[in-house]
């Protein structure tokens, strides 16, 4: 008598466990895909950012090495700084974007990421000091209250000078009221007077003359622009990763 062989039946709650299992391992594939490429846009962003704030270099370097040789600043020189300006607003910008790519809390990334952040923040310093500069030398004179806007700035150096220049414009003042009238004044006291204002005049002259940037601002113009050789230096680092 021939039996038949019965055909095995799969439970119900097994087809399930392995039906749920598989969708996981699918889904599991799925993401890392989906992250990978995640990874490589954001990648691909970060170096396209990082290149962008390079390129910002040529305007800032052409402020920086600018000379002029008028007090009063030109059409031309306020274009140059109208350029600077912009640019360093652009970087800023980048700066931030860059800052949040996820490429960049990579260990080395954030390293050079970091220095070069620290390097912008004294331009953006720099960049504020020489806007009020713009606004207060403008015309190529100084009156009473720009001095007193250079005093209340940021800038120490700056605020030195204009105190010093306050005191200067204080003494010129307290002679011209001393001798408005010349009637019955001492000619040699007049003279002796006037002596003592050239001579503060001559050392001031002397003294501020020939300003050279470190003076101003604690750093010198390689320092300021160190800042592109970490951003280059970064976006290096990013192209070459995989």
């Amino acid at each position: 008598m021939k039996i038949e062989q019965q055909e095995r039946k799969i439970p119900i709650w097994a087809t399930v466990v392995v039906l749920v299992v598989l969708g996981l391992i699918i889904a599991g594939i799925v993401c890392f895909i989906l992250v990978k490429n995640g990874e490589a846009e954001d990648l691909k962003k970060a170096r396209g950012l990082s290149r962008d704030i390079f390129e910002t270099k040529v305007v800032v370097e052409n402020y920086i090495n600018a000379k002029t040789e008028t007090l009063e600043l030109t059409e031309e020189d306020k274009e140059l700084f109208e350029d600077f300006e912009n640019s360093i607003a652009k970087a800023s910008d980048l700066m931030k974007e860059l800052g949040d790519c996820r490429a960049i809390k990579d260990e080395e990334a954030k390293k050079k990421y970091d220095e070069a952040s620290s390097i912008f923040e004294k331009m953006l310093d720099y960049a504020e000091t020489e806007q009020q500069l713009m606004n207060t030398l403008s015309d190529g004179e100084l009156n009473g209250e720009e001095l007193d806007e250079l005093k209340n700035g940021r800038n120490e150096y700056l605020k030195k000078i204009a105190e010093e220049l306050k005191g200067y414009e204080a003494k010129i003042l307290e002679f011209n009221d001393k001798y408005a009238d010349l009637k019955g004044k001492n000619k040699v006291e007049l003279d002796n007077d006037a002596a003592d204002i050239k001579q503060l005049g001559d050392e001031l002259k002397n003294k501020y003359g020939s300003i050279k940037l470190d003076d101003v601002y604690g750093m010198s113009r390689d320092d300021i622009l160190h800042f592109y050789e970490t951003i280059e230096e970064l976006n290096k680092y990013l192209t070459e990763k995989n």
